[in-house]
């Protein structure tokens, strides 16, 4: 039987490629005998390692350009059998007033008759790495047999505050609305974890690990109890993980002003907080609320 090789399915965004996932799904179910060129544009090869080893994907390529194909790119990707642009046009600009982005992503990719009903819409990725608090065994220069890790005093939140590198100011809360939330988060003796980019303003109290690597950043927020958002790459990717997580939305792409989930990260154990005029019209107590649910139910 023919090996059916694919180039795709979307590289351009950290979060494009999450939502690519349940395409990619798809075509492993169309052509089950394949080989998957899981293409990632090189301004987003820092997020590269959370496809290893993901069933589907037989192959991570980074491009040579930092969002263009290079000479060898090209030659790989006529070599397949199906060329998916990992860069698409928009086909509709409002679309989000009707569909889901898992579902936007297929359509850019070209494919109008995906069954995205119950599960199918989820992005899914498997972890393959021991946790960073894990204690190393030196005696083996590996890990225990029996892992212990290492006491967490407190109900620990990750904040992941800006979208966009805060390139977007809309899409995201203020450093004022933060200010306040992290403020409730420290008197309620919330061990707070700062994630995102390294030029992010910083928060009183809160543990700041901007200075992490993408990767590494990831495996930390995933070690903490709950983390919140706004609907940034990271918390797709998150999302992707089930990690419990509250993510903070409002209207922001242009002429978007229905279907308020069209652009929040698909996520099993998440939560939307949502103001159609500003996240900053969200209510921190209302914040602090769901963390305090999370808890309860962690300690049930």
């Amino acid at each position: 039987m023919k090996t059916t090789k694919i180039w795709g399915v979307r590289g351009g965004l950290i979060g494009d490629t999450i939502m690519a996932l349940p395409t990619l799904e798809y075509l492993k179910r169309k052509h089950p005998n394949s080989y998957v060129n899981w293409v990632i544009h090189k301004k987003c090869s820092q997020a590269a390692p959370i496809y290893i080893n993901q069933k589907n994907i037989d192959k991570i390529h980074i491009t040579e350009g930092w969002e263009s194909l290079g000479k060898y790119d090209s030659e790989i990707k006529s070599s397949c059998d199906i060329q998916i642009n990992e860069m698409p046009p928009v086909v509709d600009h409002f679309s989000f007033n009707k569909i889901s982005c898992v579902e936007i992503v297929a359509n850019m990719a070209g494919y109008f008759d995906i069954d995205f009903s119950g599960d199918k819409r989820f992005p899914k990725l498997e972890k393959w790495w021991v946790n960073p608090s894990t204690q190393n065994n030196p005696v083996n220069h590996g890990y225990s047999q029996n892992k212990t890790e290492l006491p967490k005093e407190n109900f620990t939140v990750g904040i992941l505050p800006f979208a966009h590198y805060g390139q977007v100011p809309e899409r995201s809360p203020t450093k004022e609305w933060w200010d306040v939330v992290c403020d409730m988060l420290i008197k309620s003796d919330y061990e707070t974890r700062h994630f995102g980019w390294g030029t992010e303003p910083k928060f009183n109290g809160v543990l700041r690990y901007t200075n992490h690597s993408y990767f590494e950043q990831i495996k930390l927020a995933l070690e903490c109890d709950v983390v919140i958002g706004t609907d940034s790459g990271s918390m797709w990717v998150l999302g992707a993980y089930s990690q419990p997580a509250i993510h903070i939305m409002t209207y922001h792409m242009h002429g978007h002003n229905d279907n308020e989930s069209a652009l929040l990260p698909e996520n099993k154990n998440g939560v939307m907080l949502f103001n159609p005029k500003s996240c900053n019209l969200i209510s921190p107590k209302l914040v602090l609320e769901n963390i305090k649910e999370y808890e309860e139910n962690k300690i049930k």
